[in-house]
């Protein structure tokens, strides 16, 4: 394994220790097409989920998860999450 990483310059993603790792809960809306009913509908809430990846871009209206960073400056997964959605937001420390 240590021969395969040497074969790649893994300091090479450009500034990714400018992003924190940040864990996220957020209110999850939903949705369906189905046909449910009256006291059914009633019951439905939010979805809790959790996110961990790294903070793009934060304003005061939303924040950018990022989660595949390339070393070419490309993200392939992101995520815009709305602060109104967010419960709660926790700074991880950085891998080493």
């Amino acid at each position: 394994m240590a021969n395969k990483l040497k074969e790649f310059e893994i300091d090479t993603f450009k500034g990714i220790e400018a992003y924190e790792r940040i864990e996220v809960w957020w209110l999850d809306a939903q949705h369906g097409t189905n046909i449910i009913d009256y006291e059914d509908l009633q019951q439905l809430r939010p979805l809790v989920t959790k996110n961990i990846g790294y903070l793009l871009k934060e304003t005061k209206e939303y924040i950018i998860l990022g989660y595949m960073l390339f070393d070419n400056d490309c993200i392939k997964h992101w995520q815009l999450i709305p602060k109104g959605m967010i419960i709660k937001k926790v700074k991880l420390t950085q891998m080493k």
